[in-house]
C-alpha cells in the first residue's frame, strides 16, 4: 500500500517536471520540484492510505498552474532584484596612489584621510632645507568609478495569475477555476483530471476498477434468463460481489461508496414502483396482481439504468476526488 501511495505521489511530481522542461532553467526546476515534493510529503504526514494521499494531490491542483505560479514567483524576484541594484549607492571614488617625499610617508603605505574623508583636497606639507623646496601636490584627481558596458537585462513580464492564486504558494487557489494555459505550460495528459488520468487508474486502481465492472456485469445480465443460485437470482450475485469489491476498495470516500451502490437499488424500487403503477391499466390482470406484472416487467430496466448510474458517478469521483475538509483552526487565532 505504501508502494502505491508513494508511485501516485512520484507520477505527480514527474508531470511537473515534464511541464517545467524548457520553462524554467535547470536549476530553478530543480529546485521547485525539490520544494514540491517535500511539501507534498509535509501535508501527507507519512500516510499510506491512497484516498488520502489523492485528497493531497488534488489539492496541488493542476501541473501547469502550479508551474505557472512559480514563474510568477520569479519574475517578482527578478523584479525586486533590479529595483534594489538600482537604488544601491555607487562606490566611492577610487584614491590614486602618490609620489614618496621627504618628510612625507613611504612610498606603498596609504596616505591617511582628512576630518572630511576627502582625499583629493589633501595638501602635504613641505620640507623647505638649504638646497631644494618641494613644492606641495595639490588637486589630485580621484578615478571614476567603471560603469557596466551594457544595461542589465530587464526581467521576463510575468503573467497574471488565476482568480484568487496567491504568488509563491503551493496550496490550491481558494477558488476552483481552471483557466486555460499554453501548451508548453500543461504538457500533460488531456484526460487527466487533478494530476490523475484514465491510464494511471487503470494501472494503480485495479480493485476500484473490478469492482465497477462486476456492477456493470450485473446489471448486462439482468436480461438474460440466468439459472438461479439457491434463492438468488445470478445477477444479484454478481451485484453483491461487485459492492463488497467496491466498499473494499479505497479509491473513494464512503459516501460516494454509499452512492454508487445505492443507486441500482434506489432505481430498482421507485421506478419500478413508478411505472408499474402508471403501466398496471395494460396488464390482462386487474388490481393489485396488475401492478405486480407491471413491476417486474420494468423493474429490471430501471435496475440497469441505476447500475450505470451508479457506475458513473464512482469513475467520475475516481477521476475527480472531492476536496478534503478545511483545516480547523487553534482556539484563539485571528482569521
Amino acid at each position: 500500500m505504501i508502494e502505491r501511495a508513494d508511485q501516485l505521489v512520484l507520477e505527480y511530481v514527474s508531470k511537473v517536471a515534464d511541464a517545467a522542461h524548457g520553462v524554467l532553467r535547470t536549476d530553478q526546476r530543480l529546485d521547485f520540484v525539490g520544494r514540491l515534493r517535500i511539501r507534498i510529503e509535509e501535508e501527507r504526514r507519512g500516510s499510506a492510505d491512497l484516498a488520502t494521499v489523492r485528497k493531497v494531490i488534488a489539492r496541488f491542483g493542476d501541473p501547469g498552474v502550479l508551474l505557472q505560479r512559480e514563474v510568477q514567483r520569479l519574475a517578482a524576484g527578478e523584479q525586486e532584484a533590479a529595483r534594489h541594484s538600482r537604488e544601491r549607492p555607487a562606490p566611492g571614488p577610487s584614491r590614486a596612489p602618490r609620489p614618496a617625499s621627504r618628510g612625507g610617508p613611504p612610498a606603498g603605505r596609504p596616505a591617511a584621510a582628512d576630518d572630511f574623508g576627502d582625499s583629493a583636497t589633501e595638501v602635504f606639507p613641505a620640507v623647505v632645507d638649504d638646497a631644494t623646496q618641494i613644492t606641495p601636490v595639490t588637486n589630485v584627481t580621484p578615478l571614476r568609478p567603471v560603469t557596466p558596458s551594457r544595461p542589465p537585462r530587464p526581467p521576463r513580464p510575468a503573467r497574471p495569475l488565476p482568480r484568487g492564486a496567491v504568488p509563491g504558494s503551493f496550496g490550491p487557489s481558494p477558488g476552483a477555476v481552471r483557466a486555460p494555459l499554453a501548451a508548453r505550460l500543461r504538457r500533460v495528459n488531456p484526460t487527466s483530471a487533478d494530476g490523475r488520468d484514465i491510464s494511471t487508474i487503470l494501472r494503480n486502481d485495479r480493485r476500484e476498477v473490478v469492482g465497477m465492472g462486476l456492477l456493470i456485469l450485473a446489471g448486462l445480465l439482468i436480461p438474460f434468463p440466468l439459472p438461479y443460485v439457491a434463492i438468488f437470482p445470478f445477477p444479484v450475485l454478481v451485484w453483491a460481489a461487485g459492492a463488497l469489491t467496491v466498499l473494499a476498495s479505497e479509491g473513494w470516500i464512503f459516501q460516494d461508496r454509499l452512492t454508487g451502490l445505492v443507486a441500482p437499488i434506489a432505481a430498482y424500487l421507485a421506478g419500478g414502483v413508478l411505472l408499474g403503477a402508471l403501466r398496471s391499466s395494460e396488464e390482462p390482470a386487474v388490481g393489485l396482481q396488475a401492478f405486480v406484472d407491471s413491476f417486474w416487467h420494468v423493474s429490471g430496466l430501471m435496475f440497469m439504468l441505476g447500475a450505470v448510474g451508479g457506475v458513473l458517478w464512482l469513475a467520475y469521483r475516481l477521476l475527480n476526488p472531492p476536496p478534503p475538509p478545511p483545516r480547523r483552526q487553534p482556539l484563539g487565532t485571528v482569521r
